[in-house]
């Protein structure tokens, strides 16, 4: 018996990736094709299938999929969070090595004669060494 009174069949050709894409579809959500058809015929026409009072069958495999993207949701949650604290952590490290980044322009490092009196200043001087005299 037919799951609508007045229904009836049509037959249409549709495309070798179309089919391929249909079984893949009905494979992953456990509908039957001719299911998933008549909801994509619907929603074209901007009849909304659901509005009736879905089938048990249907109202698990909606509860599925709420749990499916729910799942999905929490795991792409976690790698935000796993990004932002890998961006902070290579922050600090940059900020830690500063020194070693390279600047567009240098080439070399500048170069300090042995005989630089700055090089071996005392702490002291190093701290007041900017204060004019």
């Amino acid at each position: 018996m037919s799951e609508f009174p007045d229904d009836r069949t049509v037959n249409i050709a549709i495309p070798q990736e179309w089919v391929n894409q249909l079984q893949e579809r009905s494979r992953q959500t456990g509908r039957p094709i001719s299911e998933l058809l008549r909801e994509a015929v619907g929603q074209y026409l901007a009849i909304d299938i659901l509005t009736s009072s879905p089938s048990p069958v249907e109202l698990e495999l909606l509860k599925r999929e709420v749990s499916d993207l729910r799942r999905k949701l929490f795991v792409l949650e976690k790698t935000a969070v796993s990004l932002e604290l890998l961006e902070s952590r290579v922050a600090t490290l940059e900020r830690r090595v500063g020194w070693g980044t390279v600047t567009p322009g240098l080439s070399n490092p500048p170069v300090v004669d042995d005989d630089d009196e700055e090089i071996y200043d005392e702490p002291d001087e190093i701290l007041t060494d900017f204060l004019p005299d």
